[in-house]
Order: structure tokens, then sequence, then C-alpha cells
């Protein structure tokens, strides 16, 4: 860590991918002192334990939460934190908990999220998308900038809406 850290000063650029360790990542939220002390004792005490996997934190939660949260949570979302934000990862049926359960195998849950696509696919769906940002972009050259960073087809009409990753 030392090597690297002094080779990112000298050069002025990290010598190699830094990401899981650079501060920029985290949001102004995890700066709150709360938060820090339970995801603090959290990830301490998790230091030896299974790392399962797709698992889900669990302290300082709820801490984002969309206008629809209490309707998703009523219908038995289960959900997983995402920069803060509480998202719908499935749905658990009746006869399910809704907490995520782990494994190294197939999921558990892995019916339900097959069943949800499916009816995405064959009918539709809405989707929560609060957490996700937003950009209003203006001017010269506008598409083409964004048609060269953006995953997907962004030349539409005025008012309409692409959703794509960047």
């Amino acid at each position: 860590a030392g090597k690297a850290l002094s080779e990112w000063i000298h050069l002025g650029r990290s010598p190699i991918d830094l990401w899981t360790v650079d501060i920029r990542r985290f949001g102004a939220f995890q700066a709150n002192p709360n938060f820090l002390t339970d995801r603090t004792k959290e990830t301490l005490g998790l230091h030896y334990a299974m790392g399962w996997p797709r698992r889900e934190v669990e302290s300082a939660r709820p801490l984002r939460v969309s206008p629809l949260y209490e309707r998703l949570k009523q219908r038995r979302a289960v959900f997983g934190s995402k920069m803060g934000w509480e998202r719908v990862n499935y749905f658990a049926k009746e006869d399910q908990p809704t907490k995520m359960s782990y494994s190294f195998s197939k999921p558990a849950w892995l019916p339900n999220v097959i069943e949800e696509h499916r009816a995405c696919r064959e009918s539709a769906a809405l989707f929560d998308q609060t957490s996700f940002s937003k950009f209003l972009v203006q001017g010269r050259d506008v598409e083409k900038a964004l048609q060269r960073i953006c995953a997907n087809d962004v030349a539409v009409e005025p008012g309409a809406v692409v959703y794509t990753a960047m």
C-alpha cells in the first residue's frame, strides 16, 4: 500500500486500480458519525466471517429510502443497500422470509427473480428509479458527446427519456 501511495503522489495518478481504497468512492452521507460507528462495528466484526456471495450490509439501514419504500416493504420487498439507498433485490413469497439467505450454491431467491423477470418481459413492470442519477445535459454537440459515452442510443426525440449506463 505504501509503494502504491508514494507512486500515486509522485506520478499524480494511481499506478494500479486502487478504486476499492479510493476515498472518492464514498458519498457525503457516509461521513455521518452514527452511520460510521454502526458500519465500522459491522465491518470489523465480519473480518473473519464467511464472505458470502451477494452479501448485503445490515448496519445503518435504512438510510436513504424512496417515496415508495413503505409500499414496496408492505409487498414483501427484500431490500439491498446501494450507496445508502434501499433498493429492491426481489420480492419474497408469503411463505418466505423477507431477509436474504446466503449460500455458495443456487440462491433460494432465484425462482422469485426468474418469475419477476418473466413478468417484466411478457407483461409490464414499474421500476423505482429514485436512487439512480438523472442528468439534464444541454449545449452544442451534446447528442454527439452522449452517443460516445453512453451505452445506449440516446438519439431520441426531445421529451423522451433514455435509460443508459455511462
